[in-house]
């Protein structure tokens, strides 16, 4: 640098050498100083707007893309990461516009094609948002995600046996994804297939013991079942997870009085009522006639 401080290339080498060591306000001095000597390169307003991402700058990272684009209009590499930007900021619209142009230019790209499904799906067009994940899976048939949304998608849209196709691959190809199982578990219980939900909840839950929304699911599916027992456990479990839950205690109180345990369930009851006075209001429409007897009322005040 000292030999010759005009060597512009020297300063774009050393933007990526500051890049590569996570130095960025260096590194975009470095790619600001190479621009100053050479202000068409497509190249640098490209790295400098990695590197403006890299600093949540996005404005000045999108104005960078575009300086990029305006240059090199077939720079497929700043017209997606402009797009990603634009959909971090929710600018679906505009995001959309970017990811078709990366996708004019190279329609192979899997990614690409993802998130134009996933920004039409956003903007709640499922028949384009459908057609892109497809497209995503015809370039990567072992696209995990894309199989993923593509059910959710097909479920959004009434289309459920799809949906579910879609569920099993994806636990197929990712049998560590909670989110997966969880979500063929759901479907499975919709389409009242009750007992492979119920696998399907607690092969989610092996992978993810904490998640409280799918104890939940699970207890539900359990009463659905008339597995009592069940129900209570998974029920107990979601208090563990979340002390205090009105809700879970509620439904145990519910579950108790259908196994005429009414010691049980006036203590969850009433319990339920202290920590959320709204549920009383819930049990009322539940249960009318119980609601207004008074020999409840005396037996709930007793407990």
């Amino acid at each position: 640098m000292k030999l010759n401080p005009e060597y512009s290339e020297a300063y774009y080498e050393l933007g990526y050498c500051y890049e590569s060591l996570e130095e960025y306000p260096n590194a975009l001095t470095s790619y600001e100083k190479f621009l100053d000597m050479d202000p068409y390169n497509p190249n640098g307003w490209y790295n400098r707007g990695v590197i403006l991402s890299k600093m949540n700058k996005l404005e000045q990272a999108i104005n960078s893309y575009d300086l990029a684009v305006s240059i090199r209009e077939t720079f497929t590499s700043a017209w997606f990461n402009r797009g990603n930007i634009l959909a971090e900021l929710e600018r679906f619209t505009e995001a959309l516009e970017s990811f078709r142009k990366a996708y004019e230019l190279d329609s192979g790209d899997e990614t690409t094609c993802f998130n134009i499904g996933n920004l039409y799906e956003e903007l709640g067009d499922l028949k384009n948002a459908l057609r892109f994940y497809s497209e995503a899976i015809k370039n990567n048939n072992v696209y995990f995600e894309a199989f993923l949304a593509r059910g959710y998608c097909f479920d959004s849209a009434g289309k459920y046996q799809h949906a579910l196709r879609d569920f099993n691959k994806a636990v197929t190809l990712a049998q560590d994804s909670a989110e997966a199982w969880y979500a063929k578990a759901d479907l499975e219980y919709s389409l009242g297939k009750l007992k492979e939900a119920v696998a399907s909840y607690i092969h989610a839950l092996k992978i993810s013991p904490a998640n409280y929304d799918i104890w939940f699911t699970l207890a539900e599916t359990y009463i659905e079942m008339g597995e009592w027992l069940s129900a209570l456990e998974a029920f107990d479990k979601c208090i563990v997870l979340k002390q205090n839950d009105a809700k879970a205690i509620y439904e145990k109180a519910k579950v108790n009085f259908i196994l005429s345990r009414t010691e049980e369930a006036l203590q969850c009851l009433k319990l339920a009522f202290e920590l959320d006075p709204s549920i009383e209001e819930e049990f009322s429409k539940d249960y009318p006639e119980i609601k207004s007897s008074k020999l409840f009322k005396k037996l709930l005040d007793e407990n």
